[in-house]
């Protein structure tokens, strides 16, 4: 049981700092190639949507926009928030509780900052955006939240010892 356990937080630290390595990639690319990468996932999109709906689909800009905000914000923190949790989560002892859910958000927040402000910061044609840092933080608290609120009533227990 202890292996399986190793196992799976070396699993998903693996795949949480995967995850860190690929959004920073991400976040350094320059305004020419983040916008490149949009398109490409739009037309990607807009190819789908025809297909499926057997009608032609053209990605306006508000389409691109919110492609850019949905895709590139809040769905990859949102992936980050989930295996975040897990990764942390995987460590409690039913003593930590307060501690772990503390350090995930945090980091999540903390990320998600680095990510706008100074990474976007520093590339040539892209600007910081409060809102886009916001858009992050509810992508990675969306379904983090539940995971946690699932944690928590799991462990009754604790939850009797925060009243």
């Amino acid at each position: 049981m202890k292996k399986k356990k190793i196992f799976y937080q070396i699993t998903l630290g693996l795949i949480y700092l995967l995850l860190i390595v690929w959004f920073s990639y991400e976040s350094l690319k320059n305004g020419p190639e983040s916008s490149s990468t949009s398109n490409s996932v739009g037309t990607i999109i807009s190819e789908v949507v025809s297909t499926v709906t057997n009608k032609e689909f053209i990605v306006t800009d508000e389409i691109m926009s919110f492609i850019r905000k949905f895709i590139g914000h809040f769905s990859y923190f949102l992936i980050l928030g989930i295996v975040s949790t897990l990764f942390y989560f995987s460590f409690d002892n039913k003593k930590n509780y307060i501690i772990l859910f503390s350090i995930n958000y945090i980091s999540g927040f903390t990320f998600a900052f680095v990510t706008e402000f100074v990474f976007q910061k520093n590339s040539m044609g892209r600007t910081p955006s409060l809102q886009d840092v916001f858009i992050d933080v509810l992508g990675f608290i969306f379904l983090s939240g539940f995971i946690c609120q699932w944690y928590f009533f799991k462990n009754q227990s604790i939850y009797k010892n925060l009243r």
